[in-house]
Formats: C-alpha cells, sequence, structure tokens
C-alpha cells in the first residue's frame, strides 16, 4: 500500500510481509485479526474496535515497524510482539485475561503514552521497553499479572500536565522494574504516581513536580529531587519500601507517608535539601543530612544511623 488506508473491517488472517508507504497506513478495525507465523508489519499498522491476536504456537515474533494502538483496540495473545519504529498509544488494552504474551519496544524504538483515555495492560503480558518511553497523559492500569520493565540504558520519562497515574489496585502482583542503568524522569509539573510495587535499580529524578510511588518496593538505584523536584514514597499495603542507593538533592524534597514503614539501609547515601515525614514510619540505618526536617504525624526511626 503507497498512499491512502487500507481498512480491514471483518476478521482476518494475516501471514507474511505487509508494507505501507510513508503516506498510507493499515487500518486494522472491527472482527479479529489473527497473526500467523511469518506475520510483519512494515510501515503504519493503526488497531481499533478490534482484537489483533498473535497465538505464539510454533510462531516467531510479529514485528511492526509503527503501531497506532487507540480506542477499543486489543494487541494481545501468547505470542511475542516487537516494535522497531514506534508505538503510539492513546488508548485500547494490550492483553487479555489469560494472555502470555510479550511486547518489546526495540532499541532505538518509542513508546509513546499520550491521550485521556485509559490503557490497560492485562493477563501475564509483559511490557519489555530496550528504547523510550514517553508519557504524557492518560492512566495507564495494570491487571492480573501484567508487568512492565525498563531496560539497561533506557530511558521513561513522565512529562504532565494533569496529575495521572501509572499502575493499579488489588493484589501485589504486577511490577514495574528500572533495571539497573536505566532511567526514571519526571520533567512534568504534576504528579506521576507509580501505584504498582516497583523495583528501581536504574537512576530516579524529579525535577519539577512529584514522583510518587505508592505501593512497596527494593530500590538499590538513586534518587535525584533536584532544586524544586518531590520523590515521595507512600504504602497503604504495609509492604513498605527499602531503599540502599544513594538519596540526594539540592533544594528538592523527599517526602514519606503510608502504612509501611521506609527503611533507608546501611549502605545508603542520603544528603537532601527537605525530608517530609507525614505519616508511616522511616528508619535510617546510616548517618543521613537533611536541611530541613518536616515531621508531622509519622514516626522518624534509628537502627544504626539518625537524621
Amino acid at each position: 500500500v503507497n498512499t491512502g488506508v487500507l481498512r480491514l473491517n471483518d476478521d482476518s488472517f494475516i501471514a507474511g510481509d505487509v508494507t505501507t508507504g510513508s503516506e498510507a497506513e493499515l487500518f486494522l478495525r472491527t472482527g479479529t485479526h489473527t497473526l500467523l507465523d511469518g506475520a510483519n508489519f512494515t510501515g503504519n499498522t493503526r488497531i481499533e474496535s478490534t482484537e489483533v491476536i498473535a497465538d505464539g504456537a510454533n510462531q516467531g515474533e510479529i514485528v511492526f515497524e509503527n503501531v497506532i494502538l487507540g480506542t477499543g483496540g486489543v494487541l494481545g495473545g501468547d505470542g511475542a510482539f516487537r516494535v522497531t519504529g514506534f508505538m503510539d498509544w492513546s488508548n485500547g488494552d494490550v492483553g487479555r485475561t489469560g494472555d502470555l504474551g510479550t511486547l518489546t519496544i526495540d532499541t532505538g524504538a518509542s513508546l509513546d503514552l499520550n491521550g485521556l483515555g485509559t490503557k490497560d495492560v492485562r493477563g501475564d503480558m509483559l511490557i519489555d521497553v530496550l528504547g523510550t518511553t514517553t508519557w504524557t497523559n492518560g492512566t495507564v492500569a495494570f491487571f492480573d499479572n501484567a508487568d512492565f520493565t525498563q531496560r539497561a540504558g533506557s530511558t521513561f520519562t513522565a512529562n504532565l500536565t494533569t496529575a495521572r497515574t501509572f499502575g493499579g489496585g488489588g493484589a501485589d502482583t504486577r511490577t514495574f522494574t528500572l533495571a539497573s542503568g536505566a532511567n526514571l524522569f519526571n520533567t512534568g509539573t504534576q504528579t506521576a504516581t507509580f501505584n504498582i510495587v516497583s523495583q528501581l535499580g536504574g537512576n530516579v529524578s524529579s525535577s519539577g513536580g512529584e514522583l510518587h510511588f505508592s505501593r512497596g518496593g527494593a530500590h538499590t538505584g538513586n534518587f535525584d529531587a533536584g532544586m524544586t523536584g518531590t520523590i515521595r514514597f507512600s504504602d497503604s499495603t504495609g509492604v513498605g519500601h527499602s531503599l540502599s542507593g544513594t538519596l540526594g538533592s539540592m533544594g528538592g524534597t523527599f517526602a514519606f507517608s503510608g502504612a509501611g514503614a521506609t527503611t533507608i539501609g546501611a549502605g545508603a547515601t542520603y544528603n537532601v535539601g527537605n525530608t517530609l515525614i507525614d505519616s508511616g514510619q522511616v528508619d535510617f540505618q546510616n548517618a543521613a543530612t537533611t536541611n530541613v526536617l518536616g515531621l508531622g504525624e509519622g514516626v522518624l526511626g534509628g537502627g544504626g544511623g539518625g537524621l
């Protein structure tokens, strides 16, 4: 397809290579579109009001250059998908309950989370990002046992103008992993909340708004709240957070709240501008420094260190 839109409005089975030109688009809409072994898509593929499924049986990776996932669209199944260009995700689902597939955003590729619509990840789907993730709008909700991993050398940027949530409620069987060597930047003016168990091993920074981790996790990475940013650790489940890396800021704030305790480990470095303990308990197991301490209804604990 060199120009225009090729729209498939009924059930289909697709095998082999599908190529669209720079001014063209394959539009998968309504029905169920089953991707067979050898299906590869060069150019732009739009998915709305339909299910695009790879069952994974005797099947290699399904490769898309560019994917636009919108209202009512589902990309799922037990197969493996790989995006080599960009994925524009404004609405719709990755995975269905019971799905076991993977979605890989390749090195040099991008995942753009935009638009007001909710973006759901379901089943046992794993989203594995080797490239870049940019989150500018909309809630990203996780269900069942779905996971999200940002790999070493990659970057996740939250740049929100309205407070949004990445994660979901329910049982803590879903995980956001920031691998060692990966970056998580909050560059927006609003609160970006990760309401999902997090394992943060890379570099985390918030330069303006608030970056909020509202479920527990074990974190070995480094955290920087800059001059005016806020990084908050809270937990409504009682699991708590443990941190063993470097926490620092020039004038920014590290805030703690919630039911679970946060432990600043013996191997951690804590040298920040402002510390705010609204509620819950923070235990410092090593010497720590802060210019300003705000202690609301929280508890400041020790255990070998102090603030």
